[in-house]
């Protein structure tokens, strides 16, 4: 069984590798520059700690209006590589070594929950090689996106509700303040794990309460040192609660078609500020699914194995529906869909059939079995389209001036 496991989860490493490899020689881009140029706030800070009192973004820079972000840990890993003397390859390189951890993890979780090794390795390759993610690993920028997912999933993997786990839950609380520190939709990971607790609850609430300690004791702590550093609670937004809402059910219809078209990377989605008729209907339906999916999580008729991953996905998407201001021009973007999609690439996996069917399996099990295997064709061809996908993104303005020059051509 061991080798069953390394065997699928090389496979598809491997293939996320070669998909990706291309982004090793990508320029840098957009807000690359804001962080790692000159006057960047990874390179005015005097040392390294320094990283961990201060905003994100540099005051003075383009993005400075973009106060409330505090995602030290990503600073702090450019720094780190810099100092190492890595250039822009080893960069990229930095943003890849993480998307296949993000993978890895996203194998371990599905396992953990009850797929096969070879629907967990599907589901991984399939998220690993989504166009749509490219621009996550190809924009060095878009690593704080990898560091939280890969925290919030590693979180997921290793906490255990077991009676003497002490030390996995407050080595999964440690992961899960890592990812915290890149940015804070990893904030999910502790969602998606009290998801968990509350939906197996076995030994009672008073149980499952002692078991979150040690994430709510990491969630406390990522508190308290964004508030050392004076970071905002959230940005000022123009809009009144009933235009963000409107804006929200806008983005939920823009998600909707990215998913739809996961090839077609785009560089701005939308703007805050107009709405869109298709979108605002598509967005509606997709609010209906989402609150009924919460309210099932709540009322706890999903089932343990089940309830991380949909937890996960629903709490990694809220933060980017603007209900709550976020200093973000543009409705929607690719890389506000990397953990949301982990976390159903996690279902995914629990949802495909048994790919071991031998003989005497029923035509029902050998049909569904056939139904997975047209699913890894559907990988193949993702693994064909992300290269270009990486280039085109690599081709992309250097700045967000430029960006909006260019969208408005």
């Amino acid at each position: 069984m061991r080798r069953a496991r390394a065997v699928a989860l090389g496979t598809a490493l491997l293939v996320v590798a070669i998909a990706h490899s291309g982004a090793l020689g990508a320029a840098l881009v957009w807000d690359d520059h804001h962080l790692l140029g000159p006057q960047g706030s990874v390179t005015r800070a005097e040392h390294w700690t320094q990283l961990f009192t201060s905003r994100f973004w540099e005051m003075g820079s383009e993005a400075a209006a973009a106060e409330e972000y505090y995602r030290p840990l990503t600073l702090a890993s450019f720094r780190w590589q810099l100092a190492l003397g890595a250039g822009t390859a080893w960069l990229h390189a930095g943003n890849l070594l993480l998307h296949l951890c993000a993978c890895a993890l996203l194998f371990a979780c599905a396992l953990r929950f009850g797929a096969t090794p070879r629907a967990a390795a599907l589901a991984s390759a399939l998220f690993g090689t989504l166009p749509r993610l490219t621009e996550s690993v190809t924009i060095v920028s878009g690593r704080t996106d990898l560091l939280a997912s890969v925290g919030a999933l590693g979180a997921l993997a290793l906490h255990s509700s077991a009676p003497g786990a002490h030390a996995r839950r407050w080595a999964a609380a440690a992961l899960l303040l890592a990812g915290l520190l890149g940015k804070e939709v990893a904030l999910a990971g502790a969602v998606a794990i009290a998801a968990l607790e509350w939906a197996q609850r076995s030994g009672g609430l008073s149980r499952a309460a002692r078991n979150m300690v040690p994430v709510g004791c990491a969630v406390a702590s990522f508190a308290l040192l964004r508030l050392a550093a004076q970071v905002p609670a959230a940005a000022q937004s123009p809009f009144a609660l009933a235009d963000r809402a409107l804006f929200g059910l806008q983005a939920l219809g823009a998600y909707a078609g990215m998913i739809a078209l996961p090839a077609s990377p785009q560089l701005v989605i939308g703007s805050v500020g107009w709405t869109d008729p298709l979108h605002l209907a598509v967005g509606a339906v997709m609010a209906l699914g989402l609150a009924a999916g919460i309210a099932a999580l709540l009322a706890g008729r999903v089932p343990a194995r089940h309830a991380a991953w949909l937890a996960l996905a629903i709490a990694a998407l809220l933060p980017v529906l603007h209900l709550v201001p976020i200093s973000v021009r543009s409705i929607a973007a690719d890389r506000f869909l990397y953990l949301p999609l982990a976390g159903a690439a996690i279902g995914l996996a629990l949802g495909l059939p048994r790919l071991d069917v031998g003989r005497g399996r029923t035509l029902a099990a050998r049909a569904r079995a056939t139904s997975a295997t047209n699913g890894c064709c559907g990988s193949k061809r993702f693994a064909a389209l992300t290269p270009a996908t990486g280039k085109l993104i690599s081709s992309w303005p250097t700045s967000w001036p430029g960006a909006a020059t260019r969208a408005a051509r």
